[in-house]
C-alpha cells in the first residue's frame, strides 16, 4: 500500500471548485463543456414555415427517411434488418482503418463481449456470405462489421420491448426525436460507418440520415471523434507547431460502487450539497444499487467535476497548455455470479494534451511511476484502489494522436512507442484510447436508459488552453456554407416541431389556460401526454 493517496485538492468554498485549469477555469466548466448548455433556451423556429401536412397514422415520422430498418426483438427479422444495408467496400484509408479500431478493438480485447467474440470468432452463414465478396485481407474487418450492426440492432429490440412495457403501445401522433420509441428509431434508421456501405432495402432512402446521438449510438460516435482528429491535425496538432513538444494523457477510471465508499469524493459531494453516503444507504435498504441514486444530469455532472479536480490538479503541474477533457460513461459488467449487479457503471475522465516544458517532464515521469509502477492511487473504504493513468509521446510521432484518441488496433505493436504507466483494468476493456466507446449493447435497459438521459446534454469532448484557441481560429478561419444536406435536414426538424406542437397545442387548450409552464407540463403528464420542457414554454405562451 502506498502512503500517496490520491484526492482533490478540497475547496473552502463553492468558488474555490474552480481553479483546476491552467487559464483558472475547471476544465468541466469551460465554455463549450457540454455542462454549459441551457436546456430551458428557447427553440428557434420558423413558425410560418409551410410544409404537407402527413395523412393519418403516416410513418416514418419527418424526420427520418422513408426507407428505414425496422427495430425487431427476433433474430431473423433483425439479420434483414442488417442486411438492408450492403458491404460495397472496407475502405483502406487511414480514417477507415481508424474508425475499425475505434469500434472493434476494445470489443476484442474485453472479456465481457463473449456474443461478439463468438459472432466473430465462429460466423453463421449468412454473416459469412454477407463479407465473402470483398478482399480476403478485408473480410474478417467486414464480419467484426456485421457482428456489431446486428449486436446493436438486437439491443436496440431489448430496449423497444422495455419500452412498451413502461409506456404502452406506440402514439405515434407524440412522437419525437430523441425520447423513447423516437429515439430509438433514430438509432435504428442511422446509417452505419467502418465500412464502405449501399443501401438495398424494400424501399428508397430517400435521403441520408444520421441519429448525432454519439453518447448513445456506435455509428455517430465514431463520426465524432474522426472528425475531433481531423480537426486537432489540421489545428493545434500539425506537425510543425508540435515539434519539441510532448503529448500526454492522464486520466482516472473507477467503478461506481468503489467510488461511493471514497472519502474524497463524499466530502466534495457535500460541499456541493449531496450527501451520497446516504443516498446509497437508502437504495441498499431498497434492494438497489447504490449508484442509481445518483445516475441522473445532477449526479453525473458531481462525479465528472470530482474526477476533473483529482486530475485537473496535475494539468497545471505537469505543464500542459493545452489539450481536450473527455469523460466516459460505461457499463460496469461484472462476471462474479455473486457480486454482479445490472445498475452499476464506470466513470472515466481523461486529458489529453501538449506538453512544451522539458523540465517538468521529469516530474511528470517520477510522479506518474512511469519506470517504477510507484503512481498516485485513489483509495476507497472498500478495499479497492485505483491508479492515475499516464502515457507519454513525442510530438512529432505522426500515429500518437490516433492512439491517444481510438487506442491501437487489437495485438498491434504500435502502442509499444509509447510510454504507459500500465494502470488499466484488463477486464473492464480499460485498455485503448480515450474516446473508445464502452460496449452499451450489453447494458440492461434499467441500466442503460438512466444513462441516456443522465448524459443526453454531455459533450464527448471539450477544448481547454492552446488546443481551444487554435480549434476556435481554425473554425473561424474556415466558415463555409451550410451544406445542402445539414439545411435539409435543420428544415425537416423545424417543420416536425411545429407539426408536433400544433398537435400538443389542442391538448394544452383544452386543460386551461394561466398555469404556467411546469404546472402546464405536469397536467400534460397526467392526461398521458410526455411534453418537453421546450415545448411546454412554447404551449404556455400560446394558450395565454
Amino acid at each position: 500500500m502506498l502512503d500517496r493517496a490520491l484526492a482533490p485538492e478540497l475547496p473552502d468554498s463553492d468558488e474555490g471548485l474552480d481553479r483546476y485549469s491552467p487559464s483558472g477555469t475547471p476544465l468541466s466548466r469551460q465554455p463549450g463543456s457540454g455542462w454549459d448548455s441551457d436546456p430551458d433556451a428557447p427553440l428557434e423556429i420558423e413558425e410560418d414555415l409551410e410544409f404537407p401536412d402527413d395523412r393519418e397514422g403516416a410513418f416514418p415520422p419527418r424526420w427520418l427517411p422513408s426507407g428505414t430498418s425496422p427495430i425487431a426483438c427476433e433474430p431473423e427479422a433483425v439479420r434483414r434488418a442488417v442486411l438492408d444495408w450492403r458491404i460495397e467496400a472496407m475502405g483502406h484509408q487511414p480514417r477507415h482503418h481508424m474508425a475499425r479500431d475505434l469500434l472493434h478493438a476494445g470489443l476484442l480485447g474485453d472479456p465481457r463481449t463473449v456474443k461478439y467474440h463468438e459472432l466473430t470468432a465462429n460466423p453463421p452463414d449468412w454473416i459469412r456470405e454477407r463479407a465473402a465478396h470483398v478482399p480476403p485481407k478485408f473480410r474478417i474487418p467486414a464480419i467484426q462489421h456485421t457482428a456489431l450492426d446486428y449486436l446493436h440492432r438486437s439491443h436496440l429490440g431489448l430496449l423497444w420491448a422495455n419500452a412498451k412495457n413502461h409506456h404502452g403501445p406506440l402514439d405515434r401522433d407524440f412522437l419525437y426525436n430523441g425520447q423513447e420509441y423516437g429515439l430509438l428509431l433514430s438509432l435504428a434508421a442511422c446509417r452505419p460507418v467502418g465500412a464502405l456501405l449501399a443501401w438495398q432495402g424494400a424501399e428508397t432512402r430517400t435521403f441520408d440520415f444520421t441519429c448525432g446521438y454519439a453518447r448513445v449510438c456506435p455509428w455517430c460516435h465514431a463520426r465524432k471523434v474522426l472528425d475531433l482528429h481531423e480537426r486537432l491535425v489540421a489545428g493545434p496538432c500539425r506537425p510543425e507547431r508540435m515539434e519539441g513538444k510532448a503529448y500526454v494523457r492522464i486520466g482516472l477510471s473507477i467503478q461506481g460502487d468503489d467510488l461511493r465508499s471514497n472519502a474524497a469524493f463524499a466530502d466534495f459531494a457535500r460541499k456541493c450539497g449531496r450527501d451520497v453516503v446516504r443516498e446509497g444507504a437508502r437504495w441498499r435498504i431498497g434492494g438497489m444499487h447504490s449508484m442509481r441514486s445518483y445516475v441522473d444530469a445532477g449526479g453525473v455532472k458531481l462525479v465528472r467535476d470530482f474526477l476533473d479536480a483529482t486530475v485537473g490538479q496535475f494539468v497545471a503541474r505537469f505543464g500542459i497548455t493545452g489539450g481536450i477533457v473527455t469523460f466516459q460513461v460505461g457499463p460496469q459488467l461484472s462476471r462474479d455470479e455473486v457480486d454482479w449487479d445490472p445498475f452499476d457503471y464506470r466513470y472515466a475522465l481523461d486529458v489529453v494534451g501538449e506538453q512544451d516544458r522539458p523540465d517538468r517532464r521529469k516530474d511528470l515521469w517520477d510522479t506518474l511511476g512511469f519506470a517504477t509502477g510507484d503512481y498516485p492511487r485513489l483509495y476507497c473504504e472498500n478495499g479497492q484502489a485505483t491508479g492515475l493513468r499516464g502515457e507519454l509521446a513525442t510530438g512529432t510521432d505522426p500515429g500518437a494522436l490516433r492512439l491517444l484518441l481510438a487506442g491501437p488496433a487489437y495485438r498491434s505493436l504500435a502502442a509499444r512507442k509509447m510510454a504507459v504507466n500500465d494502470t488499466a483494468p484488463r477486464y473492464q476493456g480499460g485498455r485503448g484510447g480515450v474516446l473508445r466507446r464502452p460496449p452499451w449493447f450489453l447494458a440492461d435497459p434499467l441500466q442503460w436508459w438512466p444513462h441516456y438521459e443522465a448524459t443526453r446534454r454531455l459533450r464527448l469532448y471539450s477544448a481547454f488552453g492552446t488546443w481551444k484557441e487554435e480549434l476556435a481560429r481554425a473554425r473561424a478561419g474556415n466558415q463555409e456554407a451550410q451544406p445542402a444536406v445539414l439545411a435539409d435536414r435543420s428544415r425537416r426538424n423545424q417543420a416536425e416541431a411545429i407539426h408536433r406542437r400544433q398537435k400538443l397545442l389542442k391538448e394544452a387548450r383544452a386543460i386551461g389556460k394561466g398555469l404556467g409552464h411546469k404546472m402546464l407540463r405536469a397536467a400534460m403528464g397526467n392526461a398521458g401526454h410526455h411534453v418537453s420542457e421546450r415545448d411546454a414554454r412554447w404551449l404556455a405562451r400560446k394558450i395565454d
